[in-house]
């Protein structure tokens, strides 16, 4: 079976939840937008937590852990390493305030895509190792040394970075001619069909860390007998 398959069988058990996280990214350009974020922001960091470690341990054959045990075992490193990434966008944030209307869009959407890029193996290795520095550096490590098994999934954050960049300039230029039930009901699905794919390349990662750590292990074991 390949990487892909094996990480549709899984995601797919995990569908009835993605609902739930296309609510924790619905974003509505509104005079209220500050409090759709907020709200996005908590319930992302409840469900994610969440999902990815179950999922983790599942690729792992391990029992299922309750959702509080999930939750209380991971939020504290999701929680630090999105603040790790967060700090980039910071820092980069303040240059875009001179750029045109259309590079607004633009240029966020391009870091996130780089960000993600980079990201690809840290996230899963997080909910591996529970550890966040040495995470990002095996992440990194990974991603340098396994770039042609990684181009799939590198494509897929491409096409869904581009696919949220149309989405938001969509959404920017029909706002004051459409009404807001449609704009929620275009955004909560577009936000489940990147949230599948979200959780698909989050799997894709994570089997194939844990078959080269499998791989590694028996590499061990040949040369110690």
């Amino acid at each position: 079976m390949t990487l892909f398959r094996k990480a549709v069988r899984i995601v797919n058990s995990y569908f009835i939840y993605i609902p739930f996280l296309a609510l924790s990214g619905l974003f509505v350009w509104t005079e209220s937008t500050h409090y759709y974020a907020l709200l996005s922001a908590v319930l992302s960091f409840i469900l994610y937590p969440i999902v990815y470690g179950s999922i983790v341990e599942r690729i792992q054959n391990k029992e299922l852990s309750s959702w509080t045990s999930l939750f209380v075992r991971h939020i504290f490193n999701y929680l630090g390493l999105t603040l790790v990434f967060a700090v980039p966008v910071l820092f980069l944030t303040p240059l875009l305030i001179n750029l045109g209307q259309l590079m607004k869009y633009i240029v966020p959407a391009l870091i996130g895509m780089s960000i993600q890029c980079l990201a690809l193996y840290i996230w899963p290795l997080l909910f591996i190792k529970r550890r966040i520095f040495s995470s990002i550096y095996d992440g990194f490590t990974f991603l340098g040394r396994n770039l042609n098994k990684s181009t799939i999934m590198l494509l897929f954050i491409i096409f869904t970075s581009f696919f949220k960049l149309g989405a938001k300039l969509s959404a920017a230029a029909v706002i004051k001619e459409t009404s807001m039930a449609l704009i929620y009901g275009i955004g909560y699905l577009h936000n489940i069909i990147i949230g599948y794919i979200g959780l698909i390349i989050f799997s894709m990662a994570a089997i194939l860390l844990m078959e080269n750590e499998t791989i590694d292990t028996q590499r061990e074991s040949i040369h110690e007998t």
